[in-house]
């Protein structure tokens, strides 16, 4: 096999990640419109299959006939689900933004750091013993 055809082992990465210049190594995505994310991930939601596991088999033990309409208990057990998620899913999203902007202003460090793990599981790959 050729030298261009070959995997990148983790040492070479790690001296092309030590190398680069900032961002050098690394693809930008293009940015995605508003609305068009929004659909997907609706789309996404819709056809996920522990969603509509959760809601088939594990939220009906929470519905009881007794307590008045089904329909009704079953709608806002729904809504505090959604709720719940949306929050949730909130918090994820700005404490993502925040630890993405700490990133991308420490950029050189983090790309040191992981150039030096990378040489280090390269080295330690080289100095293993094979079974």
């Amino acid at each position: 096999m050729s030298s261009s055809t070959r995997a990148p082992t983790s040492s070479n990465l790690g001296i092309r990640k030590l190398l680069a210049r900032d961002g050098a190594d690394e693809l930008r995505p293009q940015p995605e419109p508003l609305r068009r994310a929004f659909w997907r991930g609706v789309a996404v939601n819709l056809l996920n299959p522990k969603t509509a596991l959760f809601f088939l088999a594990f939220l009906p033990q929470f519905v009881e006939a007794s307590r008045g309409g089904v329909w009704s208990q079953a709608l806002v057990l729904g809504f505090v689900f959604v709720g719940l998620g949306l929050v949730s899913d909130s918090l994820y999203a700005m404490a993502a933004g925040t630890v993405g902007g700490l990133i991308r202003r420490k950029r050189r460090l983090i790309g040191y750091g992981s150039g030096i793990v990378y040489l280090t599981l390269g080295a330690a790959a080289g100095f293993a013993k094979r079974a």
